[in-house]
């Protein structure tokens, strides 16, 4: 590692350990976290990102989100490109123990139907009550999460996901139960405002 990684590492307590290891999963080093563009105050939150493929980033939160989390960080994508002109994702560590800092950061919202990044946290609360979930990654518009119990009946979710974001369906799915047959299928859910 050089001396800017081990500062960025220092800065937010990340141990040499779990930094040779974020590293090891990109070509381009660790650098700091960008803080996003959006509409209300500034979030204040320090961390590091990586760019790397889509594949990578898929391996990567699948390997050491629980390790990260164990440790008292978030490790979560920030950006997906979906392999676009070859254009990287990106991954980021905050250090939190509360995943819903993850949506506090990237500003998460769907403004286009007047819904707030705080009306955005208080729905995924909602819903992680019932249908118990880890946020996996989050942009400005748009959330992915994993369900931590693969047994879960989601029928009624996928009826409030396409109320609370109905470009789930109407630009994605196309009907509510192919919807909930996706989450089914993808052991989870990704919201996204157009």
């Amino acid at each position: 590692m050089n001396k800017l990684e081990k500062e960025l590492s220092n800065k937010i307590g990340l141990s040499h350990e779990f930094a040779v290891t974020l590293k090891s999963y990109s070509k381009n080093g660790l650098q700091p976290l960008a803080l996003p563009e959006f509409e209300g105050p500034t979030p204040s939150f320090s961390g590091i990102s990586i760019k790397l493929s889509e594949q990578e980033a898929n391996k990567l939160i699948t390997q050491q989100r629980k390790q990260f989390s164990n440790k008292g960080f978030l490790l979560f994508r920030s950006e997906m490109n979906f392999n676009f002109n070859s254009a990287p994702d990106e991954v980021s560590v905050i250090k939190s123990t509360d995943q819903f800092d993850i949506l506090r950061y990237s500003g998460t919202n769907g403004y286009n139907y007047d819904i707030s990044p705080t009306d955005v946290i208080n729905k995924l609360k909602e819903w992680e009550k019932r249908f118990p979930f880890h946020i996996v990654g989050a942009d400005s518009d748009w959330v992915q999460a994993e369900f931590n119990n693969t047994e879960t009946d989601l029928k009624d979710l996928a009826n409030e996901i396409y109320e609370f974001c109905p470009d789930m369906v109407e630009q994605g799915t196309g009907t509510i139960e192919a919807l909930e047959a996706e989450m089914e299928r993808n052991k989870g859910f990704y919201l996204w405002w157009d």
